[in-house]
């Protein structure tokens, strides 16, 4: 039987290169999308068996794009394949319940099993991710990172991507004062005496690329 889904991804290269991939392997892409705005609208219009969800999309802040997916589609199969490989993004995704993660860089037959399972109601991540995650656990109490909550994640990242009070709240949906009393609880619980040590904290965890371009998950 066909398995039907829907692509989100922002670079049209990406999509077109990817159903060819999936065409080949009995998987039909039954439309595409460039945000989560429109992957939504298309997603309960066509209602595919499965949506492709790459997670570096205008509008979206990654995590709050799972969860703004699953809201009003609880039963929804979730496929993030992305190009961030930080372990705790990809923890903190898979919580807020994407069925699989599969990193761009992994082989392209990853994509197609993580489709594959995701439909069949089966949760997937590629082996050399799932070898990091268990290193990363190992790890995790001596990372302070780990205490936030999935929103004070979140508001770090943009953050540390210099994100200013009011692009967070419009991004996060919160009002620009909620966002400050956020940020004054993540430098407490971190110990963090100003915003530079806050995007030293963010690069020794990979949750900033090297150039400062881009935080992971927007």
């Amino acid at each position: 039987m066909t398995i039907r889904v829907v692509l989100a991804d922002d670079h049209a290269i990406v999509r077109e290169g990817l159903e060819r991939v999936l065409k080949v392997n009995d998987i039909e892409v039954v439309g595409f999308a460039s945000d989560v705005s429109s992957a939504w609208k298309i997603y309960s219009k066509q209602k595919p068996d499965v949506l492709v969800l790459d997670l570096s999309m205008p509008g979206s802040t990654g995590i709050d794009g799972v969860q703004f997916i699953l809201k009003r589609a609880p039963n929804a199969k979730i496929v993030i394949f992305s190009i961030h490989e930080n372990i705790q993004l990809v923890e903190r995704v898979l919580k807020a319940g994407a069925s699989a993660y599969v990193a761009k860089s992994n082989n392209l037959t990853d994509i197609v099993t993580a489709i594959k399972r995701a439909a069949k109601n089966k949760s997937y991540i590629s082996s050399a991710l799932a070898q990091t995650m268990v290193y990363s656990r190992l790890e995790s109490e001596k990372n302070p990172i780990s205490v936030l909550s999935e929103r004070e994640f979140t508001i770090f990242c943009l953050m540390a991507n210099g994100k200013s009070n009011l692009e967070i709240s419009t991004e996060v949906f919160l009002a620009e004062k909620t966002v400050a009393n956020y940020i004054a609880q993540i430098k407490q619980k971190l110990k963090l005496k100003n915003t530079a040590d806050l995007v030293r904290l963010a690069i020794q965890n990979n949750l900033v690329q090297i150039d400062g371009v881009s935080c992971h998950i927007i």
